[in-house]
């Protein structure tokens, strides 16, 4: 398995991103995303993309 080159934590939530802009030429990110089972959610999560 890869190592994350960054990881982000939002509460018990976790982002691992393991490929980026500066790997692919700007075309493209890879990340998993990490929800525990059970976890809860104090807030709601947004995601925005201006591109769309």
């Amino acid at each position: 398995m890869r190592t994350p080159k960054e990881i982000i934590k939002i509460g018990q939530l976790e982002l691992r991103f393991f490929l980026d802009g500066d790997d692919a030429n700007g075309q493209m990110t890879m990340f998993e995303f990490i929800i525990p089972a059970g976890a809860m959610l104090k807030h709601g999560l947004v995601l925005l993309n201006n591109k769309l």
